[in-house]
Formats: C-alpha cells, structure tokens, sequence
C-alpha cells in the first residue's frame, strides 16, 4: 500500500497557498502569480494520487478500501473541472476587474478543495495505512 504522508505534506501546502490568496485582496498579480503555484502544485498532487495512492488502493484485496478508492477517484474529476475553470477565468485582469467576485469564486473553491482533504485525510488515508 502507498505511503499517504507526501500527500498530506501537499494537502498542508495547498492549504497555505490558497490561505496566502485569500490575504492577498486587490494585489492580483500576487494573486496570479500564487494562483500559477496552486496550480503547479495541485497538478503534480493529483498526479501522484492518479498514478499511485488510487491504483494500489483500488487493487487492495479488501473490498472496502478498493470500493472507497474507486468512488474517490471518480469522484475527484469534479472537483478538477472545478479548479481548472477557475484557475481559467482568473486572469490578472479579470481579477483587478472585479475582486469581489473572484474573493467569493476563491471562497467556494477553497470550501471544496478543503472538504475534499478532509475526505481524504479522515477517509481515504487512514485506509491506506491500515493496509
């Protein structure tokens, strides 16, 4: 079974950059520029949950950590497309254009991203280590 810990560590880094977002109001090219390390980061995060925690998880021979894995990766598409099509939308400009709704845009995606992590870490993670 993987080792869940580099996870975790990219779960606590993904937090502290969207918490230095959100500090960041009107600043949009701080802003753009963070949004551009979010993105990097949370690629290479789903990356290795796609490539390696979800696969050897789903192959477990217990069918509870095999069924949660499966439901968990089908279920992260989602949240992807979500981040994709705001990391999309907010552009320098359209950020200085109108703060207020990208704060509020930024507010729902970070709701998600955290709710998510919290599945992770409470859900999926502690299978991987009982196994």
């Amino acid at each position: 079974m993987p080792n869940v810990q580099m996870q975790r560590n990219q779960h606590r880094e993904l937090a502290d950059l969207i918490g230095q977002i959100a500090k960041l109001a009107a600043k949009a090219a701080d802003i753009r520029a963070l949004l551009n390390q979010l993105a990097g980061k949370l690629t290479v995060h789903l990356s290795g949950e796609d490539k390696v925690v979800y696969p050897a998880l789903a192959a477990s021979p217990d069918p509870q950590v095999a069924a949660t894995a499966k439901r968990f990766q089908s279920e992260m598409g989602g949240l992807v497309e979500v981040f994709k099509t705001f990391n999309r939308t907010w552009s320098e400009s359209a950020i200085k254009a109108d703060a207020g709704k990208f704060t509020a845009e930024l507010g729902a995606v970070a709701k998600a991203v955290g709710e998510w992590v919290q599945k992770e870490e409470t859900v999926l993670y502690p299978l991987a280590e009982k196994h």
